[in-house]
């Protein structure tokens, strides 16, 4: 992999500084972005909602589990790409292509090491409560029947701030992935290290990012969706409202997802010098 110099190391993280590199790069290097991002972003998000309108977690059946992974790795090999376009990669859209796919099974394995765990023992603590509240039919829940489930909020909200404070201490890890060679242990440990001392400034950048593509969605949901309804009717999967809704749904994605990979490449610039420092 050929980068250029990290430039001045500091031992300071600056988010003002990674947005202004980040709007300099998109500004400069946009013709490059921008088929990635259509490609591994858009296309991913239009053909999923295209299919499933009333969201994943509609999505049932060994066909649309395996369309639901190819879509991760496709996001995650789009997020690297960018990352390396970020953080100064010379070569060409196809080799850091070629390169940060080889790296997405050490990413997903790291993934998989730090939040299975988490998620299983939600989900022995929701199956707990569900028994301790006498129901045995899951199936069935509804959210008035699960605001009456004791401590079902609270280990909501624990499984949300456990879920976070990870996120931000493994904040740069799609660019570890993507511009270290290491495998999914030497990832964990080498976001661990970079993120130290930095945690209220990553958190604050992580929950703006969160923020943003919240609004933006909701936006492009309540307006393109109350636009469609009105001239094509009810989002239907594979009918041409659902596919306006995605297509409009799916630009956001591009763009969301494009300024938030380029944001965690000069993010990781900055905290990659000062470790070196």
């Amino acid at each position: 992999m050929t980068l250029r110099n990290f430039g001045e190391r500091t031992l300071t993280l600056s988010i003002g500084k990674a947005w202004e590199e980040t709007s300099a790069f998109l500004a400069r290097e946009g013709r490059l972005v921008a088929p990635v991002a259509l490609a591994m972003f858009a296309l991913p998000s239009i053909l999923l909602n295209w299919a499933y309108p009333a969201g994943a977690a509609g999505a049932a059946g060994g066909g649309a589990m395996l369309a639901l992974f190819v879509i991760l790795v496709a996001v995650m090999i789009g997020q690297m790409t960018v990352i390396l376009l970020a953080i100064g990669w010379h070569g060409s859209i196809g080799e850091a292509i070629r390169k940060v796919a080889k790296r997405v099974p050490s990413l997903l394995g790291a993934a998989l090491i730090v939040f299975a765990p988490i998620l299983m023992l939600f989900m022995i603590g929701f199956a707990a409560a569900l028994i301790a509240a006498g129901i045995k039919d899951p199936t069935g829940l509804t959210p008035q029947a699960l605001a009456r489930i004791p401590n079902i909020g609270w280990m909501s909200l624990l499984l949300m701030l456990v879920v976070l404070f990870v996120g931000v201490r493994l904040f740069p890890l799609s660019a570890v992935a993507a511009a270290e060679p290491v495998g999914p242990i030497g990832l964990l440990k080498r976001s661990w290290a970079l993120t130290k001392r930095h945690f209220g400034r990553l958190l604050a950048l992580l929950l703006l990012l969160a923020m943003a593509a919240l609004i933006l969605n909701a936006a492009v949901a309540a307006v393109v969706g109350s636009v469609t309804s009105l001239a094509l009717g009810e989002a239907r999967p594979f009918n041409l409202a659902a596919l306006s809704v995605a297509l409009a749904g799916g630009i956001v994605s591009a763009l969301v997802s494009s300024v938030s990979a380029a944001m965690v490449g000069r993010v990781y610039v900055q905290l990659a010098g000062a470790s070196k420092a």
